[in-house]
């Protein structure tokens, strides 16, 4: 299938009411900034190096399978409120999905992440694998959960605030990992009831 180059995408301000099909396009710049697709929106095998999303609703399926994107990527106050695919994203940028609405199934399968923007991302990439009964995945995105929690309770400590919680949230991360490794866990109580003999 053919590459398609295009320098600049403004889509500013505009409604579409059928489907849009950008498929197999590299695309430098951009910009969906409070854009309406009604209908089926199809980004498959996009390439995009510089995106902006904010206040953009997709009210029928949103597809991003196989798209790459070489820039950060934020949804801003963006609506999914059909199901939306991230099969094999690949994303080299930090992914903001915090100010992010999810009203149905979202599909991150596969996806390729160099960074989660914030802990909510993470834990929304989390939930959509419990909802797909996907363990090991959702572990996986909870682990980066906590990981940016201890970001922020690090903060907070240096601020002088929520230092018994930062204590309860180190003690569980060196007693079993945030509950990923059991063996650990196993290890502390096998420690601790042979130093209590």
């Amino acid at each position: 299938r053919d590459i398609f180059d295009l320098d600049l995408l403004n889509l500013k301000e505009s409604t579409f009411e059928g489907k849009v099909k950008i498929q197999f396009y590299d695309i430098q710049d951009a910009s969906f900034y409070n854009t309406k697709f009604q209908d089926l929106a199809d980004f498959y095998r996009t390439k995009f190096y510089k995106v902006n999303f904010e206040k953009t609703d997709f009210k029928n399926i949103a597809v991003f399978s196989e798209s790459e994107f070489y820039c950060d990527v934020n949804f801003n106050y963006t609506k999914f409120l059909a199901t939306s695919i991230f099969k094999d994203t690949v994303i080299t940028g930090k992914l903001n999905l915090r100010d992010t609405i999810f009203k149905d199934e979202a599909n991150f399968l596969d996806i390729k992440l160099s960074k989660v923007g914030n802990r909510e991302t993470a834990r929304i990439i989390k939930d959509s694998f419990e909802q797909q009964n996907n363990i090991i995945e959702a572990n996986k995105y909870y682990a980066l959960e906590m990981k940016e929690r201890e970001k922020e309770l690090e903060k907070d400590l240096k601020n002088g605030k929520n230092f018994f919680e930062w204590l309860v949230f180190k003690i569980h991360g060196i007693s079993s990992n945030h509950s990923q490794d059991w063996l650990l866990a196993l290890f502390w109580i096998l420690n601790i009831t042979f130093s209590l003999l």
